[in-house]
């Protein structure tokens, strides 16, 4: 469920297509790897990626993409170096005025989805290095984005307390949600503990089931709505806004309506659904894990803050502080 290695915060991670891999990149722009089929407390492979922070990665197809403090790279022969094939790994570099905070690659239209360090969002064309559309409307910058490419939708998360769907087509916004709906539930969603010996969550020798002894309160903080995370259900029809005032909110897709509020102890850096459920995790030394009726289900304590969550079919990844 979760790896680690020496002195860095990793802040993004995620898994090679098939699955063999789990990848993650830190704070000193180190790019590490993990080989699952072999020994998985120890890094089999690591490079210096970029010369500052890396704050996201996704595969387009086979191909490796960091985004860093001002650019995002290409990574074509990343696997051919973890595996010894090559001894010199190198890259394609496209520049930004910004950070790159979100990835995202259709694998229908091969085009990558950028989000970063200001308001407006875009997609390249990987092959020519070309920006293909812009996605124009937040007040603030964007910490996050998701994409459905089964229906051409792009969603994104931004300081300015909104998520913004996009049809993908024609720039387009098609709608909005307002973090500040939050103040308008009052009623806190039922929670509930996870008893430590009903666990099935917790297959890593590296994380102790902890019941939460004092579950937080729906209070969001004024001032604290920006959206900082994403996630939905595979089948498009839920979404979760993870907010920088310490709780989650749950939205009915189709009909955009705000379902449930589900308290954190900080803010929230990064939400997934895995196996029906949701979890998520933040600055803080817990991953929460939620029902889609709204109910804490149970938590998983680590020693430190963690920053980011990755799933494949049967994993959970967590990365954080080096203590994890």
């Amino acid at each position: 469920m979760a790896r680690s290695t020496s002195t860095s915060i990793f802040y993004a991670s995620t898994y090679s297509p098939d699955e063999r891999y789990f990848l993650a990149a830190s704070s000193t722009g180190l790019l590490c790897v993990w080989d699952l089929k072999k020994d998985q407390e120890k890094v089999a492979s690591s490079w210096q990626a970029h010369h500052g922070s890396i704050y996201s990665l996704t595969f387009a197809d086979d191909v490796l993409v960091s985004g860093g403090d001002t650019s995002f790279k290409l990574w074509p022969k990343w696997r051919a170096f973890v595996e010894g094939e090559v001894s010199v790994i190198s890259s394609t570099s496209t520049s930004l005025p910004r950070e790159v905070n979100a990835l995202e690659f259709d694998p229908l239209s091969k085009l990558l989805y950028v989000a970063g360090g200001s308001s407006v969002g875009s997609s390249w064309d990987l092959e020519k290095s070309e920006e293909v559309a812009t996605f124009v409307g937040h007040q603030q910058y964007l910490h996050c984005l998701l994409l459905h490419p089964r229906t051409s939708r792009l969603i994104t998360g931004s300081e300015d307390g909104t998520a913004r769907l996009w049809d993908t087509r024609t720039s387009r916004t098609t709608g909005i949600i307002n973090a500040f709906e939050a103040e308008q539930v009052t009623s806190p969603p039922t929670t509930t503990s996870l008893d430590a010996s009903s666990s099935s969550t917790t297959s890593s020798n590296l994380f102790d089931v902890a019941l939460l002894d004092d579950p937080p309160a729906v209070a969001p903080s004024t001032g604290s709505f920006w959206v900082s995370a994403l996630a939905s259900d595979p089948n498009e029809n839920w979404l979760i806004c993870g907010s920088g005032g310490g709780y989650l909110t749950q939205w009915y897709l189709p009909q955009l309506t705000l379902t449930a509020v589900l308290p954190t102890r900080s803010a929230v850096t990064s939400v997934e659904f895995f196996q029906g459920d949701i979890y998520s995790t933040g600055t803080e030394s817990h991953i929460y894990r939620w029902g889609l009726d709204g109910k804490l289900v149970g938590t998983t304590r680590s020693q430190g803050s963690l920053f980011s969550l990755s799933v494949c079919s049967s994993r959970l990844g967590v990365c954080g502080t080096s203590s994890q």
